[in-house]
């Protein structure tokens, strides 16, 4: 993805441990990761009773892929808890762009030059 700022610097999304991007995680979702963290509990309990192909079904459905690696397994249930938007910084002029809805952005402007890089 490729987002223009406000002072016309692209900013570039094309892989991850990007300096200049993080996850807003609003508070009224920190109750979901609590959920996920029961979920990958029962998840390692079915693993113990062989029981691993049907609670995938159960809780991915029917065409999850089941000869998934545990931890993408895993993986995949975290971020379904997830619901966060992304923030981005921008490295020419230090505005901070956080996503409103899928594609919207709402731009900040810091006071300082020091704020530039907070993201890293």
């Amino acid at each position: 993805m490729k987002i223009r700022c406000e002072c016309g610097h692209i900013i570039v999304d094309q892989r991850d441990n990007l300096p200049y991007k993080a996850h807003l995680i609003p508070d009224t979702q920190l109750g979901h990761i609590f959920e996920g963290a029961a979920e990958l509990s029962e998840f390692i309990e079915a693993i113990g009773k062989g029981k691993r192909s049907e609670w995938i079904e159960e809780h991915f459905g029917e065409t999850y892929p089941k000869e998934l690696a545990n931890t993408a397994i895993i993986s995949d249930l975290i971020m379904s808890k997830l619901k966060t938007r992304s923030l981005y910084q921008c490295e020419s002029c230090g505005r901070i762009l956080i996503e409103k809805s899928a594609g919207a952005f709402e731009f900040f402007y810091p006071e300082g030059k020091e704020a530039k890089g907070i993201l890293n």
